[in-house]
């Protein structure tokens, strides 16, 4: 066999389709509520804390678990327990995988992502874990995070088309190359 320019070509080819194969990602999305008055953000709480969200409060670079969530019967103070946030609760704090809303369906440290819903509030004092009490209107926006099912399939769709653009140029190179050394 002589070697030339394009005994290489299969080994480029290759990892080729090994880059457009790590195209497949899962993401979520954070849809945001603003509290303000008559978009009932109380009873949006009151029902996510129904359904057993994790709740997070966030102020500033700080993150507290809210535990033994209570919203007031005139639905304008949330109490609860401040706690420290488990470690599969953290993955939000940076905006998900490399800052772009990924997470990995098969991490249990990542699939804790999908249940959180995050309570942003003003700087001010320094909070203490213990008993806490919040004023709803203190409250600058709500994230509801879910799956985001439209760019999770777009990933996948163009991951498929990326790996099957990849087999086709490996099969080709090795042909050509075949070919190449018959003549």
């Amino acid at each position: 066999m002589k070697q030339g320019p394009n005994a290489t070509t299969p080994c480029r080819a290759f990892i080729l389709a090994c880059i457009f194969c790590t195209g497949c990602h899962t993401y979520y999305k954070a849809q945001t509520v603003t509290p303000t008055a008559g978009n009932h953000a109380e009873q949006k709480l009151d029902s996510l804390k129904l359904v057993k969200r994790y709740f997070i409060l966030r102020e500033g670079s700080h993150a507290y678990y809210m535990d033994q969530i209570q919203l007031s019967a005139d639905h304008k103070i949330i109490t609860c327990v401040l706690d420290t946030l488990a470690p599969e609760h953290k993955l939000h704090l940076e905006r998900g995988m490399n800052h772009h809303l990924r997470y990995k369906k098969h991490n249990p440290d990542h699939l804790g992502v999908l249940n959180e819903v995050h309570l942003y509030i003003q700087p001010d004092s320094p909070l203490t874990l213990g008993p806490y009490s919040l004023q709803l209107d203190q409250v600058q926006k709500i994230e509801v995070l879910q799956k985001d099912p439209k760019r999770t399939a777009n990933s996948y769709v163009l991951g498929t088309l990326g790996f099957t653009a990849g087999v086709v140029v490996l099969v080709t190179a090795i042909v050509a190359a075949t070919y190449s050394s018959y003549r």
